[in-house]
């Protein structure tokens, strides 16, 4: 099967989007929110990754995160993915259904200027999808990190190229 927007990178600086099923806008809840940004966090720690931005939105999230040469982006979303789709699953109570869309895409970062335009592209997300009017009220994004330096359920780092 051929790959979709991926790279062959194995680790690296990536942006990252991911999917949900039929694009369902399923994510509704700060619970569900929750839940997401809970297993991010979860795998940043285990994998040693470094999340320098994210936005969780109704139907697709995406990440801008380094993950070190010990492990791999495929076996970290892979993971991920699986996870928040077994508690999500568990939370709203729902049997036997797909959460996401089996592969995601990827654009490995090499440069600041690329990481630049995908960091604004995450947190300007919400407001071009009419969900708030400014960043920084989208309380599921790294947004307020960056406006004010405060950290949420996800750890945020600075990239340092």
């Amino acid at each position: 099967m051929p790959l979709r927007h991926r790279t062959l990178q194995k680790s690296g600086t990536f942006f990252i989007t991911t999917s949900t099923y039929n694009k369902i806008r399923r994510f509704k809840s700060s619970k569900d929110y929750e839940i997401v940004l809970e297993k991010i966090e979860a795998y940043r720690l285990r994998d040693n990754a470094k999340i320098h931005g994210y936005v969780v939105m109704p139907n697709h999230l995406h990440l801008l995160l380094t993950i070190p040469e010990s492990h791999s982006i495929s076996s970290f979303m892979r993971d991920l993915k699986k996870r928040i789709a077994y508690e999500y699953l568990i939370e709203n109570k729902l049997e036997t259904q797909k959460l996401w869309q089996l592969r995601f895409d990827d654009v490995h970062i090499i440069s600041e200027e690329i990481f630049a335009v995908k960091l604004n592209y995450i947190h300007y997300n919400p407001v071009k999808a009419g969900l708030v009017n400014e960043p920084r009220d989208w309380r599921y994004s790294s947004a307020g990190f960056y406006e004010n330096g405060k950290q949420h359920i996800v750890w945020v780092e600075h990239l340092a190229l």
